[in-house]
């Protein structure tokens, strides 16, 4: 399953809902949907916050994973 990059609709979409996929062996979590751009051709990464019930967790990047997918890196 790829992830689905909301962005290229709504560059200035701020938040959104998705569901997590996995994770990756360095930390990142992989999603389904994403407003993160991720690092891609010497352009940064975006970073910010995610936010749960209870909870949010810092964002440093998000990165391109096998598979079309994103995670997004504490």
């Amino acid at each position: 399953m790829t992830t689905t990059l909301l962005f290229r609709d709504d560059a200035y979409l701020r938040e959104a809902t998705a569901t997590v996929l996995a994770h990756t062996p360095e930390g990142g979590i992989v999603v389904d949907a994403t407003v993160f751009y991720p690092t891609s051709g010497g352009q940064p990464g975006d970073c910010g916050q995610i936010v749960w019930d209870g909870g949010r967790m810092s964002i440093a990047t998000a990165v391109k994973v096998e598979g079309g997918q994103v995670a997004l890196v504490p």
